[in-house]
């Protein structure tokens, strides 16, 4: 099962061991969401080797103090949609697909990565795609654009809850709020 490791602000980041550790037992891929100077979702993902990663996180270190930022970072095993960097999580809630395989991004409002699978039936046109993305386009998509902060919403996290069996999702919004 993928790790989703969700960073509060105020809290100090995991040590370079443990996020290492995410890493070789989710060695498929790895991205991460943080909110920038602009107040935007920023999304930057396809790290392919740990060390790309880390040099990453590094150099946000350094514009950013990370302790006072919230952060997704996600570490992939590919269950669906093949091994590639756009299906790195997170992603945006979005229903393009530019935008879902995007490698950065800044998306607006909300980010979210996702663990376990969900069980939908995608077109054999899309095989490409990972279920965490066919979930956003045709499900969470719809969802936020009748309410752009549904995940405050606790009827609304139980029935996505519900829709995603055993996943467990996380969301970064704008206002750094996981």
């Amino acid at each position: 099962m993928c790790i989703i490791v969700g960073k509060r602000k105020g809290i100090e980041l995991p040590t370079k061991q443990i996020l290492e550790n995410c890493f070789d037992n989710n060695s498929d891929g790895a991205g991460l969401a943080y909110v920038n100077d602009n107040k935007k979702v920023v999304i930057e993902k396809g790290f392919m080797t740990f060390e790309k990663f880390y040099k990453r996180l590094m150099e946000l270190a350094k514009k950013y103090d990370l302790k006072r930022k919230a952060l997704i970072m996600h570490f992939r095993i590919t269950t669906h949609g093949g091994t590639s960097k756009g299906n790195c999580h997170p992603f945006p809630i979005s229903n393009s697909r530019k935008k879902l395989k995007a490698t950065y991004l800044e998306c607006g409002n909300v980010a979210f990565a996702h663990n376990k699978t969900v069980k939908i039936c995608a077109d054999e046109k899309e095989k490409d795609m990972s279920d965490t993305q066919i979930f956003s386009r045709d499900y969470l998509y719809h969802i936020w654009k009748t309410n752009k902060r549904f995940y405050e919403d606790k009827n609304i996290r139980k029935m996505i809850e519900k829709m995603g069996g055993e996943s467990k999702f996380c969301f970064l919004d704008d206002k750094e709020k996981l």
